[in-house]
């Protein structure tokens, strides 16, 4: 357990701010790590991520660009709470 970790919940819990729900509500471990890839990679059809589509009415480009770098897959590419 790293500092990385408490930057994706930051993220998420910004994000449920936004929204009034959680991002990815799963049923189980397996269904939670589903939502979370299905929410954060684009679809085939699409260039823009179902995180990015349920946010971008509700913030601005520099909100949107926060949240994302908050909840980006590698921890490593995630900000440090320095960073900001």
């Amino acid at each position: 357990y790293g500092a990385e970790v408490d930057i994706w919940g930051t993220g998420c819990v910004v994000a449920e701010m936004i929204t009034g729900s959680p991002l990815f509500m799963g049923d189980s471990d397996i269904d939670q790590l589903d939502k979370i890839m299905r929410g954060l990679t684009p679809a085939q059809n699409s260039s823009q991520s179902k995180v990015r589509k349920l946010l971008g009415p509700k913030m601005g480009p520099k909100g949107l660009s926060f949240i994302e770098k908050l909840l980006a897959l590698d921890p490593a590419k995630r900000p440090t709470a320095a960073d900001w």
